[in-house]
């Protein structure tokens, strides 16, 4: 699949089942792994912030950002122990569906697979570089 091709899907089951041949009655999670160890990540990179309080967003075509916003815990180490631990050996490459919502139906929208740059990460912000435009699942 290439970069910016899209599948009509009516939720993550329905494109899981379509993309990797799955027979998902429903999928409540924003992500699976894949065969070769990566993460396919479903998210909506709109800038609106999730009910865990990210906000994901496209910052060029090659670089994706997802930045910890609402803390839901109850102190601010706590809060960054679970930002830090989103980027410490878990699924540094993911393939990702950018996901827009019309009525009944959602469009999930390739954007490539993209690797954690922790360089460029701080402590509310993880950086993500496309590394792979065309990928097979």
């Amino acid at each position: 699949m290439k970069s910016g091709e899209y599948i009509i899907a009516k939720t993550h089951a329905d494109l899981l089942n379509k993309v990797l041949g799955t027979h998902y009655k429903a999928w409540m999670k924003s992500g699976i792994t894949l065969s070769d160890g990566r993460w396919l990540w479903m998210i909506r990179l709109n800038r609106s912030v999730n009910s865990s309080g990210w906000m994901n967003y496209m910052e060029s075509e090659d670089r994706l950002v997802e930045k910890a916003i609402s803390p839901k815990y109850e102190d601010h180490h706590t809060y960054i122990q679970a930002v830090m631990s989103a980027r410490v050996g878990r699924f540094e490459d993911r393939a990702v569906f950018d996901i827009v919502d019309y009525g009944t139906y959602r469009k999930y929208i390739f954007r490539g697979v993209f690797k954690l740059n922790k360089a460029e990460c701080t402590e509310n912000i993880n950086i993500w570089d496309k590394i792979i435009s065309d990928y097979r699942f």
